[in-house]
Protein backbone atom coordinates (compact mmCIF):
# COMPACT_ATOMS: atom_id res chain seq x y z
CA UNK A 1 0.00 0.00 0.00
CA UNK A 2 1.22 3.43 -0.86
CA UNK A 3 1.70 6.29 1.55
CA UNK A 4 -0.46 8.28 -0.18
CA UNK A 5 -2.96 6.05 -0.01
CA UNK A 6 -2.40 5.72 3.60
CA UNK A 7 -2.90 9.34 3.69
CA UNK A 8 -5.63 9.57 2.16
CA UNK A 9 -7.48 7.19 3.94
CA UNK A 10 -6.44 8.62 7.31
CA UNK A 11 -7.61 12.01 6.44
CA UNK A 12 -10.96 10.75 4.89
CA UNK A 13 -11.77 9.10 7.86
CA UNK A 14 -11.35 11.64 9.96
CA UNK A 15 -13.10 14.22 7.57
CA UNK A 16 -16.17 11.71 8.38
CA UNK A 17 -15.79 11.15 11.80
CA UNK A 18 -16.41 15.02 11.97
CA UNK A 19 -18.55 15.25 10.38
CA UNK A 20 -20.79 12.82 11.88
CA UNK A 21 -24.58 13.60 11.94
CA UNK A 22 -26.80 10.76 11.20
CA UNK A 23 -26.06 7.96 13.59
CA UNK A 24 -26.14 10.30 16.63
CA UNK A 25 -29.16 12.02 15.78
CA UNK A 26 -30.90 9.52 14.52
CA UNK A 27 -30.06 7.17 17.92
CA UNK A 28 -29.95 9.36 20.53
CA UNK A 29 -32.76 12.34 19.41
CA UNK A 30 -29.95 14.91 18.69
CA UNK A 31 -27.45 14.13 21.15
CA UNK A 32 -29.32 13.65 24.68
CA UNK A 33 -26.82 11.65 27.19
CA UNK A 34 -23.39 13.13 26.29
CA UNK A 35 -24.14 11.74 22.64
CA UNK A 36 -23.75 15.34 20.77
CA UNK A 37 -21.37 15.54 18.39
CA UNK A 38 -19.91 19.05 16.74
CA UNK A 39 -22.46 18.32 13.99
CA UNK A 40 -25.98 17.84 16.02
CA UNK A 41 -24.78 21.01 18.00
CA UNK A 42 -24.67 22.97 15.06
CA UNK A 43 -27.98 21.57 13.94
CA UNK A 44 -29.87 22.13 17.10
CA UNK A 45 -28.21 25.78 17.39
CA UNK A 46 -29.64 26.40 13.98
CA UNK A 47 -32.80 24.94 13.71
CA UNK A 48 -33.86 24.64 17.21
CA UNK A 49 -32.48 27.85 18.80
CA UNK A 50 -32.95 29.97 15.31
CA UNK A 51 -29.20 31.29 15.58
CA UNK A 52 -28.46 30.69 11.90
CA UNK A 53 -25.34 32.78 12.56
CA UNK A 54 -24.02 31.15 14.90
CA UNK A 55 -24.24 27.95 13.36
CA UNK A 56 -22.86 29.36 10.31
CA UNK A 57 -19.33 30.38 11.92
CA UNK A 58 -19.56 27.31 13.61
CA UNK A 59 -19.16 25.68 10.03
CA UNK A 60 -16.41 27.82 9.11
CA UNK A 61 -14.55 26.86 11.95
CA UNK A 62 -15.30 23.43 10.93
CA UNK A 63 -14.02 23.85 7.81
CA UNK A 64 -10.73 25.78 8.75
CA UNK A 65 -10.16 22.82 11.16
CA UNK A 66 -10.25 20.74 8.52
CA UNK A 67 -8.27 22.21 6.13
CA UNK A 68 -5.62 22.55 8.43
CA UNK A 69 -5.72 19.18 9.75
CA UNK A 70 -5.70 17.75 5.83
CA UNK A 71 -2.51 20.42 5.19
CA UNK A 72 -1.01 19.02 8.29
CA UNK A 73 -1.41 15.78 6.90
CA UNK A 74 -0.49 16.35 3.69
CA UNK A 75 2.69 18.42 3.95
CA UNK A 76 4.35 16.95 7.53
CA UNK A 77 5.46 13.77 6.11
CA UNK A 78 7.13 15.29 3.15
CA UNK A 79 9.09 17.23 5.72
CA UNK A 80 9.86 14.80 7.29
CA UNK A 81 10.90 12.57 4.58
CA UNK A 82 13.49 15.60 3.23
CA UNK A 83 14.88 15.59 6.70
CA UNK A 84 15.30 12.32 6.61
CA UNK A 85 17.21 12.04 3.63
CA UNK A 86 19.79 15.14 4.76
CA UNK A 87 20.54 13.26 7.26
CA UNK A 88 21.25 9.68 5.32
CA UNK A 89 23.24 11.91 3.04
CA UNK A 90 25.11 13.59 6.21
CA UNK A 91 26.00 9.91 7.37
CA UNK A 92 27.29 8.53 4.16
Amino acid sequence: MSFYTFDTRIMLSVVSSLSEFELPYAIASGGANGTATYMTLIYRIAFTERKIGLASAMVIILLLQIALFSLLLLEVPKFLARIYENKRGIEQ
